[in-house]
């Protein structure tokens, strides 16, 4: 949103007790920013409407349209802010989640006219090309190059990630990880085959739902062999394109570049963790005289513990969670993670694999090759305004009791319930994955 019409500049506001505003505090001039900016709710809500409002001028919901509903509703809002007796056109509060409400269900309208071919023929495709790619060298008819280098081949390389939301590009350092250069999301997205698609590359500035502007659209093509790509200007022009060719890197170093290994101080387990994941550390938060463990950053906690209730004789050992910037629709997104912990007062293994009261016991394989016995639950929880579901495996291995854990929250903030956990179910089950994939690696040492 624009301030005094849109208030889409989102900043912190370090002169009120509302640093979830979406514009400036130190700026509010109506009665009704100034509302906004003296109380918390609103705040969260006022944020809340942005992130909306975002998402559909990023869809092309009838933008004129959508700009005239929002200067009237603005124009109703500071009405009655003003107004001593709110009474006769509701709280702001009420007027903020219908509003919520309103924007949302238009997004996801739009959001439904792409077909589920057209999804699935993007997602098929970018699973083709997924992987660690080489640049090779640039090529316009005859004439040969490396960028930056000229006709001399340089020794250092650049790594391309073609993941299935966006394009990492990274800087080669012989005897170092690769270093982050670039981030480019997919725009609009053509299949002209099974190995080829025009694709919209656009620069991702911190997440892939903050797009930039076009950066440039491609033509994509994989080989037969899947060996190599080439990427080139999709363009009329009887000049040659420029093409740029990568080769598939070796697929150890692939694997090195896309994870790494936590192994436990004890050297008790390890297992294989995404690098897009984030390694929760425990805080102390203080209110009141009252001090209590949290986990940070916002991503490893909600109102239900995401790291494992630590308050049912439980020592969480490590956490790791999802980035709310990797994901397409964050919204309804609160926190995702997985956690290993020791069970501290029931080593016995029949004990152990009870598991508690309120779980649901599922008859599943075993997770990962690495643990033998051990058993699966659900469990959930859910509250005004959001909820958590929980994928449990209790685990014997020496004499001791293992919990690892998959917790996904999801925030339904200012809107509707229904209409949040449509928004999570859109990323719902790559997040999934992603958590699985580093359970099923888990393996005991000793």
């Amino acid at each position: 949103m624009l301030r005094n019409g849109l208030l889409l500049l989102v900043a912190i506001a370090t002169a009120c007790p509302c640093a979830g505003a979406s514009f400036d505090c130190t700026l509010a001039k109506s009665d009704g920013e100034r509302a906004v900016c003296n109380d918390l709710l609103l705040s969260k809500l006022d944020e809340d409407l942005a992130v909306a409002y975002r998402h559909a001028l990023k869809l092309g919901i009838g933008v004129k349209q959508l700009n005239a509903s929002q200067r009237a509703w603005l124009e109703v809002r500071d009405v009655c802010a003003a107004s001593n007796s709110l009474g006769n056109c509701r709280s702001l509060d009420l007027m903020y989640r219908q509003r919520l409400r309103n924007v949302l269900a238009s997004i996801l309208a739009a959001r439904s006219k792409a077909t589920e071919d057209e999804k699935s023929a993007r997602s098929q495709f970018f699973a083709r090309i997924e992987g660690v790619w080489v640049t090779s060298y640039f090529r316009q008819g005859n004439v040969v190059w490396w960028e930056g280098h000229g006709g001399n081949a340089p020794d250092k390389k650049s790594y391309y990630l073609f993941g299935p939301r966006e394009l990492q590009i990274e800087a080669d350092a012989p005897s170092e990880l690769p270093r982050k250069r670039a981030r480019l999301a997919y725009g609009r997205f053509q299949k002209t085959s099974d190995d080829e698609a025009i694709i919209e590359f656009i620069r991702a500035s911190g997440s892939t739902s903050e797009l930039g502007p076009v950066i440039s659209t491609k033509r994509l093509r994989r080989s037969a062999d899947g060996r190599s790509l080439t990427l080139l200007d999709d363009s009329d022009s009887a000049k040659p394109p420029v093409e740029q060719l990568f080769n598939l890197a070796d697929r150890k170093f692939a694997e090195d570049l896309l994870e790494s290994v936590y192994r436990s101080p004890d050297e008790a387990f390890e297992f294989k963790v995404p690098r897009l994941f984030i390694q929760c550390h425990r805080s102390t938060g203080r209110n009141l005289g009252h001090s209590w463990e949290a986990w940070e950053p916002d991503e490893c906690t909600d109102q239900a513990p995401l790291c494992g209730d630590e308050q049912d004789s439980l020592h969480t050992e490590v956490c790791f969670s999802i980035p709310r910037k990797e994901l397409d629709d964050p919204l309804g997104y609160s926190g995702a993670t997985m956690y290993v912990a020791e069970v501290t007062d029931h080593a016995e293994a029949v004990h152990c694999l009870a598991g508690k009261p309120n779980w649901v016991s599922i008859d599943a394989k075993p997770v990962s090759p690495g643990i033998s016995q051990s058993a699966q639950f659900t469990s959930g929880d859910n509250w005004p305004g959001g909820g958590v579901d929980h994928s449990i495996i209790r685990a014997i291995h020496g004499e001791k009791c293992y919990e690892i854990g998959r917790s996904l929250g999801f925030a339904a903030g200012g809107y509707e319930y229904s209409i949040s956990t449509n928004f999570y179910s859109l990323d719902k089950p790559w997040i999934e994955g992603q958590l699985d994939k580093a359970i099923s690696s888990l393996r005991f040492l000793k």
